[in-house]
């Protein structure tokens, strides 16, 4: 069975320490008990493989058995996304981030009805 995969800012050191709505979701939504293995990534191709010493509340604490750095991905996919009206921009980023997309850039094309200018632009992104 696949391990559960958590997320956590450092998992540098021998222990790990899932807090906050992390260690929340791990500690009563996932039910994980002492002794169960489970994965914790920082987001930057660091993986840890864990295992779980202590549950209280809100805040697991974890043992690292083993630690995984995976590269980055080859090809990096760049998509330019023509900036659009409502919330269409947003679920255009989230569908793109799905498929495996790295990095979107707004793009604000000659005939395109939307502007971002001043202020509003900087809200925007």
């Amino acid at each position: 069975m696949t391990a559960a995969l958590f997320l956590c800012d450092d998992v540098s050191g021998d222990v790990v320490v899932l807090a906050g709505p992390e260690g929340r979701h791990a500690a009563t939504v996932r039910r994980v008990q002492v002794g169960e293995a489970v994965d914790v990534a920082d987001g930057r191709g660091t993986r840890a493989r864990c295992t779980v010493v202590a549950l209280r509340h809100d805040t697991v604490e974890l043992r690292v058995r083993e630690r995984v750095v995976e590269p980055r991905p080859s090809p990096w996919l760049v998509v330019a996304q023509g900036i659009a009206k409502g919330d269409r921009g947003e679920l255009a980023v989230e569908l793109a981030t799905e498929v495996g997309v790295d990095e979107v850039l707004p793009w604000a094309a000659a005939r395109c009805i939307v502007r971002w200018e001043g202020a509003r632009g900087e809200r925007a992104l």
